[in-house]
């Protein structure tokens, strides 16, 4: 485990650190590094990679968030899932407005 002391005011280096450390499975580390700064559209892409594991060519990514959406009326788990996927494929994906349209619907 590495300790460091970072600079919070240095986010760029705080960020890039913390997408290293979920590029070598080290998410949890990741997701400490990012607490320490301020919320921003790049610690919420890269909390969403440590926290879901990302999106990997392979991955069958429309099954997964239908499943998630399925489960998340009643399951805040597969609700945060799919929110953080969502963030992953971010806003250029045609899949986010969808399905963020749809956990709306199936939310209210």
């Amino acid at each position: 485990r590495l300790a460091l002391e970072l600079d919070p005011a240095n986010e760029e280096v705080t960020l890039a650190l913390a997408s290293a450390f979920v590029d070598d499975d080290r998410a949890d580390e990741a997701l400490e590094l990012l607490a320490r700064i301020p919320e921003s559209t790049a610690s919420r892409q890269i909390a969403a990679r440590a926290r879901t594991g990302g999106v990997d060519d392979g991955d069958d990514v429309d099954a997964r968030l239908d499943d998630l959406l399925d489960r998340a009326g009643d399951d805040d788990a597969a609700r945060q899932e799919l929110v953080d996927l969502l963030e992953v494929l971010g806003p250029e994906d045609p899949r986010t407005a969808r399905y963020r349209k749809a956990l709306t619907a199936k939310l209210f």
